[in-house]
């Protein structure tokens, strides 16, 4: 009690100055400010002497504008593994859109390269003249000419004699033609020049089993036959590549070239 009354006591004695203060604190206002829960209106006067550059407040409809901060990962900002949210919406925007039909695409018909042909020499074919044997009734042996289809490409005299070796057909057979020409024979190579024909025959050439009458009616048949062609006046018989004065055992002279009109 003594000490509210020395409170009292010290009031009365200063209240003057207490009063003073109050008023140009505004404490007594704030204090009745608490006590009654009412704020007081602002003062228009007072929102006019607010400082220049103090920032006004944004109001609380208004979202207060962010400013986006790049996101590491390349120097605008841009990351393909971190799309930002335009690039997110254009993604998802791409996706909802229809795709064209693959089948609509104007794909490019593919077209096979082509391959140049290689040069291959051109085969022909014509009819030429080869001789058989023909036997008569009374034992007599002579060349008897018939014409047979012949394929070649760049020497068609030695396409003809190697058709000559192989004999007459069995319609030819039939018919009487015989051949001579032992089947062990091979015609090695041929060529013509100056007017004579060399032909290279193998060694079974010169071996004939009929004798001197069969090697002679072997030579009429390639004789005949070789100068069928207007390139060929003789024919010059080698054995494996080699000049031989007598043809076989029965010793028929061959050691220089032959004609038609050797055989008389």
């Amino acid at each position: 009690m003594v000490f509210i009354l020395f409170v009292v006591v010290l009031y009365l004695y200063h209240r003057a100055d207490i009063r003073d203060v109050v008023e140009r604190t505004g404490l007594g206002d704030t204090i009745t400010e608490r006590i009654s829960g009412d704020r007081p209106e602002p003062d228009p006067a007072a929102e006019d002497e607010r400082p220049a550059d103090e920032p006004e407040e944004a109001p609380e409809d208004q979202a207060p504008e962010i400013e986006t901060i790049p996101e590491p990962g390349s120097p605008d900002g841009s990351d393909p593994d971190h799309p930002t949210t335009s690039e997110r919406r254009r993604a998802e925007d791409a996706e909802t859109e229809p795709q064209p039909d693959e089948a609509e695409e104007h794909d490019e018909p593919e077209v096979a390269e082509e391959t140049p042909e290689q040069d291959e020499p051109d085969e022909r074919e014509r009819r030429y003249g080869i001789y058989f044997i023909r036997v008569t009734d009374e034992g007599q042996i002579y060349p008897e000419r018939v014409e047979r289809r012949v394929r070649f490409t760049d020497s068609p005299m030695t396409a003809t004699l190697r058709e000559l070796m192989r004999g007459p057909t069995l319609e030819e057979l039939n018919s009487g033609y015989l051949n001579l020409i032992p089947d062990e024979a091979e015609l090695i190579s041929a060529w013509v020049r100056d007017g004579t024909a060399y032909l290279n025959f193998s060694e079974s050439f010169q071996f004939n089993t009929m004798g001197v009458e069969g090697l002679v009616a072997q030579l009429k048949q390639v004789v005949y036959s070789t100068t069928e062609f207007p390139t060929v006046e003789r024919v010059q018989i080698l054995i494996e590549g080699e000049r031989t004065r007598y043809l076989g055992a029965a010793g028929v002279y061959v050691e220089e070239p032959l004609q038609r009109e050797s055989f008389g």
